[in-house]
């Protein structure tokens, strides 16, 4: 079992997800964000980019890949429960943490007010997809920011850690993580994520902590990110 469990009892609010692209939040916490959704949070979704540098069989346009994609996140979205979902239509397989990123960032997290964020892990090392590093750095860097900008996040939910601090127990609403990347239909013609091997890392993440289903995370407070972030910082 994990060394501790910290599974929050209630919800905020208002959470803010943040991901690089559609469908990297729905395989890696879409149980966990329908579970919050049912608890009567209103999650908001951000995805970076449109996933057009992705694949698809058949092949289509990058175009073409964006629109679909971007219509798949949201037919997902309403599966979970999700009704805000946004796109910043930035540079697939080239996104970086730029002052531009950083600023957009900063002015949903003052304008949504959330209570908690919801991104990827800009520290882990088993992560290999630059994307998703610096979208994770981007969003904690505007967590930060946004705290000199008037609203301070609480807490932060990374996902895909290397090293999880906590886990979600999602036995009763795992189906609709199912049915949500099902939406995501043109990664699912190349086989990216079939449904046995997401059933296989929930069931063993449950395992791990002493449930049936689970999502794990790093959860950190707003001191311990800034932290880490300066940390990070100071080493690039």
């Amino acid at each position: 079992m994990g060394t501790a469990t910290v599974v929050t009892p209630g919800v905020p609010d208002v959470i803010l997800v943040m991901q690089a692209h559609p469908d990297d939040a729905d395989i890696s916490s879409g149980a966990s964000i329908a579970r919050w959704c049912r608890e009567g949070a209103r999650v908001i979704a951000i995805s970076c980019t449109s996933g057009e540098a992705g694949r698809s069989e058949p092949p289509v346009s990058p175009t073409e890949l964006g629109a679909m994609r971007e219509q798949e996140q949201r037919d997902a979205a309403v599966v979970l429960g999700v009704t805000d979902v946004r796109f910043l239509h930035l540079p697939d397989g080239g996104l970086m943490h730029t002052s531009e990123l950083e600023h957009q960032l900063v002015d949903l997290i003052v304008e949504a007010r959330p209570g908690r964020l919801v991104t990827h892990d800009p520290w882990a090392k088993g992560e290999h997809h630059p994307d998703h590093l610096q979208a994770g750095r981007a969003a904690l860097a505007a967590l930060i920011a946004a705290d000199r900008a008037g609203w301070r996040v609480p807490e932060v939910y990374l996902f895909r850690s290397d090293e999880p601090n906590t886990a979600v127990d999602v036995e009763d609403t795992f189906s609709l993580k199912l049915r949500a990347v099902e939406q995501h239909r043109s990664q699912r013609s190349i086989g990216e994520a079939p449904p046995a091997a997401i059933e296989s890392w929930a069931t063993r993440a449950g395992e791990r902590w002493g449930m049936r289903m689970a999502e794990t995370f790093t959860v950190l407070t707003f001191e311990q990110c800034q932290e880490r972030s300066e940390a990070l910082e100071r080493l690039t």
